[in-house]
């Protein structure tokens, strides 16, 4: 039907809300983009961070985009995760979960699709009482934590 070159990363593709959603990155970035599924064409990108690893063995995002309800949540390999509009692609909020956690075990990136359940984002994040981790869906704030192990 239609193919589209869009540059590095190991992001699978979500369908959802009647569009296509993704993770990649340029030399310029990292991006969430929406395409139209009957065309490929690009409804929006967000740029949320400088290129990973760019000459290195396993460049780019790792994750997959979570749709749910309208929004689109994603991570980074450096530890970001970001909530967007999933009609315009407006950021609504982000956090880096390795920083506000002290994570560990992520050294070679973080790479996590978020599970959005009953309005939290729950992720492993590897630090001292925060080995999982539930984010408010909303906002971004810490719902709850658990755990001492490393991710």
């Amino acid at each position: 039907m239609w193919q589209r070159d869009l540059g590095q990363g190991y992001s699978g593709f979500v369908v959802a809300g009647g569009r296509v959603f993704t993770q990649f990155q340029t030399l310029a970035g990292q991006y969430v983009v929406c395409l139209d599924p009957d065309t490929g064409a690009e409804r929006w990108r967000h740029r949320y961070g400088w290129p990973w690893q760019p000459a290195g063995r396993y460049p780019g995002p790792y994750a997959t985009p979570t749709w749910n309800a309208g929004r689109v949540y994603f991570t980074a390999p450096d530890g970001l995760v970001g909530c967007l509009d999933a009609e315009t692609g407006t950021p609504l909020w982000s956090v880096n979960v390795l920083r506000r956690f002290r994570g560990r075990g992520a050294e070679f990136g973080y790479a996590c699709t978020p599970l959005v359940e009953d309005g939290k984002v729950i992720l492993p994040v590897g630090g001292p009482g925060a080995s999982l981790v539930a984010l408010a869906s909303k906002d971004g704030s810490t719902v709850w934590q658990s755990g001492d192990d490393p991710g």
